[in-house]
């Protein structure tokens, strides 16, 4: 697969999950597909998680948008209207990154102020949730099969990487019935304005594996090595158990 050049808060991280999820889809009969970074960890042991997974469920954040509300106005206005630079909102460079967001927050206000609304004018029906994921195959398949919408409805969005899964799902009824409340991953964020996923110790052990999640974040093997090693430890004794 090759490499592609993918910015935060760009539609790049959309096509970057979408060659993924191309790549695994390709390469065998898979019956799930499991969306996580390097900083994750299984923290289930595989047979239980393949019990979980026996009955097709979706297992993602998914929930409507209220536009009413201020946090709501932000995630509608990251589609309904176009942005713009989004490439350098996170440049090295602080006057770049400055002048961009400045800009593609004046142009986006300007638009919305002038009646734009593209999530009206399409039909979207917009919801909102987690980028992480674990999808049975048919699932995968669908959004491999809807690249077109998905270029329509999110190429010039922003953020678009935690609405467009969740929003092609909402089109399909038989999937809506069949979504899971959770997206099973154990994350807990710390406080603040920009917030940020707390790095799991060793002290936290107790609370990962009795979380009946699937995987968590973050971990750091520079920040505590420990608790990499003992879920590693646990993980292999669980499996092993069961043989």
């Amino acid at each position: 697969m090759p490499r592609l050049d993918v910015r935060w808060g760009a539609f790049s991280q959309i096509s970057c999950e979408l060659a993924v999820m191309e790549a695994a889809y390709q390469k065998d009969n898979y019956k799930y597909f499991h969306l996580i970074s390097g900083e994750d960890l299984m923290i289930m042991p595989l047979n239980r998680i393949l019990d979980k997974c026996s009955d097709n469920k979706i297992f993602l954040e998914y929930g409507e948008v209220n536009k009413n509300s201020i946090e709501g106005r932000k995630v509608y206005q990251r589609i309904s209207v176009n942005h713009v630079l989004i490439r350098s909102i996170r440049s090295n460079n602080w006057l770049v990154q400055y002048g961009s967001r400045t800009i593609n927050k004046f142009y986006a206000e300007l638009q919305s102020a002038l009646g734009r609304d593209l999530v009206k004018k399409k039909g979207i029906k917009l919801r909102y949730g987690s980028n992480w994921f674990s999808l049975p195959q048919d699932v995968v398949e669908y959004i491999l099969n809807s690249k077109y919408l998905i270029n329509d409805y999110f190429s010039k969005g922003w953020l678009v990487d935690e609405l467009f899964i969740q929003t092609l799902i909402a089109n399909k009824k038989e999937f809506v019935t069949r979504l899971c409340s959770s997206n099973m991953r154990k994350i807990k964020w710390l406080a603040g304005k920009q917030a940020h996923p707390y790095v799991w110790k060793v002290t936290d052990f107790d609370e990962i594996i009795n979380s009946n999640d699937f995987f968590a974040r973050k971990f750091d093997e520079n920040i505590d090595k420990r608790i990499i090693n003992k879920i590693f430890e646990y993980i292999k004794r669980q499996q092993l158990s069961r043989e």
